[in-house]
């Protein structure tokens, strides 16, 4: 005859320490199975609009046939070889926002400042410069995976090293942008973060820390 099984399962707090990492294992592998990198990209367009970057879109196909047009923002990560991020999209010196405003806004990032005084300094001489960051043929999604172009005057010439500052900048930019998303990944996988999603989420596991 059919008879039922009651299986005994735990929360989170009544596991063993060796059963907790085991629920954090089967936590990090499945649940961050969604664009968690979303406000990040928010971040980096608001920080983008500082520095007189506008970056592309790219568009991204939905479960429900539609498309939505997301930043043209690529990258790997974390810990392997090859790993980082790029941009596709254009700096022009005459959108770039002043010290002032920046600082203002990011009053303790000393990098993203550091990036602002060194393109700002160009658009001093060159104010009506540009660099461009476009998708080369390199199959990674790091800094030096994109094709840079400056153009810091059409009307007169200029030594091609000049625009080596410049193409620094966006280089400095994309590792700031890795670096932010790294960050926030670290923190979404840290056990801290990770046992307070279980908890709030009141998961329940076997013995041995297998989701029952």
């Amino acid at each position: 005859m059919p008879h039922t099984q009651h299986k005994e399962v735990w929360y989170f707090d009544e596991l063993s320490e060796k059963a907790k990492d085991k629920a954090r294992a089967w936590y990090r592998e499945g649940q961050l199975d969604y664009d968690w990198w979303d406000g990040v990209y928010m971040q980096v367009e608001e920080g983008a609009m500082y520095l007189g970057i506008e970056i592309d879109t790219k568009p991204c196909k939905l479960m429900n046939g539609k498309t939505r047009y997301d930043p043209a923002i690529y990258f790997s990560g974390f810990g392997s070889q090859g790993d980082g991020a790029c941009f596709l999209g254009t700096w022009r010196a005459n959108k770039m926002k002043t010290t002032i405003e920046l600082s203002a806004e990011y009053p303790t990032d000393k990098e993203l400042q550091r990036i602002h005084t060194q393109l700002w300094g160009v658009k001093q001489e060159f104010p009506n410069a540009t660099c461009t960051s476009a998708r080369s043929s390199s199959n990674y999604s790091h800094e030096r995976s994109t094709s840079l172009e400056a153009v810091l005057d059409e009307d007169r010439a200029y030594n091609k090293d000049e625009c080596e500052p410049v193409e620094e900048c966006l280089v400095d930019f994309m590792l700031w942008i890795y670096t932010s998303l790294e960050e926030e990944y670290n923190w979404l996988t840290a056990d801290e973060q990770i046992d307070e999603n279980i908890r709030i989420n009141e998961y329940e596991f076997t013995q041995e820390g297998r989701i029952a």
